[in-house]
């Protein structure tokens, strides 16, 4: 069965409350240490959980915790896409990375190892990721970006090749011709920096469909459960 809690958290750096949507694997144990995985546009994790849970349960995706942190649609792209708004960026970086995450150990008794700990978006929340990733490499080991917009450039080459350096996953579709460019972009940059990396296409558009097909293959490949442990 899955399990999603509901959460509202009072940001310092915002200055305004935001939902934050935690959903927990099947048979969830107290006590082991799950591989966590922060997401953008934290309301699209109730919709992510019944495919999610399915494949845990079958065996193939291992089980992971989600932070959903609920996107503001009137803010989005200023919080999301670098360079836009560089305050509200700000702001909203230091929410999503520092009072979240701080906020998910004190909360869910969670130990982040980096490896372990990856930062998930689609399309302006791809773009997101991307950033953090790079921004923060302290804490993602893993970056899951599907249909990434704003366009390659945001992001400096010679950042790419930062290290520590996390491990990316990248997805767009065959028929979101902009943000498939975008990708194949960034993982030349990737390839160019020796930065491990998987690129995937499928036959899709800009939609939750394709986001929610790939997302199980994308936590597969991010948390191989022989690296893991016991979780």
């Amino acid at each position: 069965m899955r399990s999603i809690r509901n959460f509202q958290i009072y940001s310092s750096s915002l200055q305004v409350e935001r939902t934050v949507n935690v959903f927990l694997p099947p048979g969830y144990r107290t006590g082991l240490d799950y591989p966590a995985l922060f997401c953008a546009d934290g309301q699209a994790v109730e919709g992510f959980s019944n495919s999610l849970s399915k494949a845990m349960e079958e065996g193939r995706t291992p089980p992971v915790i989600l932070v959903g942190v609920h996107s503001d649609p009137r803010l989005r792209a200023y919080e999301y896409v670098d360079g836009i708004e560089n305050s509200l960026f700000l702001a909203h970086e230091h929410f999503f990375t520092d009072e979240v995450y701080r906020w998910a150990i004190a909360k869910l008794d969670l130990s982040f190892a980096r490896p372990a700990c990856g930062i998930f978006g689609f399309s302006n929340g791809g773009a997101f990721a991307l950033s953090m990733g790079i921004r923060h490499p302290e804490k993602y080991g893993v970056v899951i970006a599907f249909s990434i917009a704003g366009g390659a450039h945001r992001i400096k080459a010679s950042e790419y090749a930062r290290r520590p350096a996390a491990r990316y996953y990248l997805s767009a579709g065959t028929r979101e011709k902009p943000f498939r460019d975008t990708s194949r972009a960034v993982a030349r940059i990737l390839s160019k920096s020796n930065v491990e990396h998987v690129i995937t296409e499928r036959y899709a558009g800009h939609d939750f469909d394709f986001w929610n097909s790939e997302l199980c293959e994308a936590i597969r490949w991010a948390f191989p459960e022989d690296e893991l442990g016991n979780c």
